[in-house]
């Protein structure tokens, strides 16, 4: 089970969780309209993979940002085309969040396959984003296509058994932020370090 930390601000934070050894990534949001917006250059990453999050973004900028930054993955959380992923899949890894109301939600991204490593799937809302709030997870059972996905919305330290229950073969990894904040973008590093634990090695 892979471990992405999204939303990080705080340097001291990102080098705490940079040596935790269950997080598997650490994500950086690049979307100006979000309470989480790093607009800067991220603190140094030594050991984890770096996520650069952007949502409805110019290549050229995204591209310009990993360049500065060392990033080699890039979560696409807008309205983004396949056509734009195939373009940003020759330089980066590419993960392309869908935002999930129920079964029929998975329609139609099939399109996307063929130019992404992994897909995120997040309460749909009004708004570009997170929520922190929970689709409702049986519809996973609804998702058939072979590209692995990471689950996120909702997620907090009370939802360790219920991840636990999901069976689906295709599910790499959770996505976690709003849960594990003290305030946007001050995450709760024991809350981090404990469930991250849990999921990854007591669920084994």
């Amino acid at each position: 089970m892979k471990i992405k930390v999204c939303g990080l601000q705080i340097g001291n934070q990102v080098n705490e969780l940079d040596e935790m050894e269950p997080i598997d990534f650490l994500g950086f949001i690049f979307y100006s309209n979000s309470k989480r917006f790093i607009g800067k250059a991220i603190p140094l990453v030594n050991k984890k993979e770096k996520v650069g999050v952007f949502v409805n973004e110019r290549i050229e900028t995204i591209e310009q940002i990993c360049l500065q930054n060392g990033i080699q993955t890039i979560q696409l959380h807008g309205d983004e085309t396949p056509e734009v992923c195939a373009i940003l899949s020759k330089k980066y890894s590419v993960i392309k969040a869908i935002g999930i109301i129920d079964s029929n939600s998975f329609n139609g991204i099939e399109k996307y396959e063929a130019f992404i490593d992994f897909f995120l799937f997040d309460t749909k809302t009004s708004e570009y984003g997170g929520s922190g709030k929970c689709f409702d997870w049986s519809i996973l059972s609804s998702y058939k296509l072979e590209t692995p996905f990471f689950l996120s919305g909702g997620i907090h330290p009370n939802t360790v058994e219920k991840i636990k229950k999901i069976k689906h073969p295709k599910m790499i990894g959770v996505d976690i932020n709003s849960g594990f904040e003290i305030s946007p973008g001050n995450k709760n590093i024991l809350s981090i370090e404990k469930f991250a634990n849990n999921i990854k090695y007591e669920n084994l």
